[in-house]
């Protein structure tokens, strides 16, 4: 049993959190479809944002429980997932400026799509793996940490974003 695996997966899940609230879903909501006037049906554009991440993420958190892959590789997918702040936030830098794929809005689905699946399926993989790897009487003290890093992550990346959502609403508009 090696209790330095189960602390080095908690602190992952605490950053999938924080890297999920850093953009969702305040940054996400400094774009817009192009396909949507941008000023009468923005509360469609808002509404479609929360469904397609609730939906995504649902089906994520469902793989997550089905299908198992190493703890090392749900670390490490945790840790990409950074990549999708800075996606998100250039969609938001150059949705009013010309660029190959920034301001599409195939881009800006497939970027919520698996910035979504990611989250639900790699948190809930580490929801399970973090207590295995220590005692059986311990499991019940690692599952309570399992919802402490979660609310912490979620915590520190709502803290993160405010300065992050201000800057980018204000090139926004």
């Amino acid at each position: 049993m090696n209790l330095s695996t189960s602390w080095q997966i908690l602190f992952s899940l605490g950053y999938i959190f924080i890297v999920t609230f850093i953009v969702f879903p305040g940054v996400f909501f400094n774009s817009y479809w192009s396909f949507l006037d941008n000023k009468t049906q923005r509360g469609w554009y808002n509404i479609s944002i929360i469904t397609i991440f609730n939906v995504c993420d649902t089906i994520g958190r469902k793989l997550g429980g089905k299908y198992m892959i190493s703890s090392g590789k749900v670390i490490a997918g945790s840790l990409l997932r950074t990549v999708f702040v800075f996606t998100t936030i250039m969609i938001v830098i150059y949705d009013s400026e010309p660029t190959y794929f920034f301001e599409q809005d195939w881009f800006k689905i497939i970027n919520l799509i698996l910035f979504a699946l990611s989250n639900g399926y790699i948190s809930t993989q580490l929801c399970i793996w973090a207590p295995q790897f220590v005692k059986e009487d311990q499991r019940e003290q690692v599952g309570f940490l399992n919802g402490t890093f979660i609310g912490s992550g979620i915590l520190m990346g709502s803290i993160i974003t405010i300065p992050i959502g201000s800057a980018l609403s204000s090139h926004w508009l």
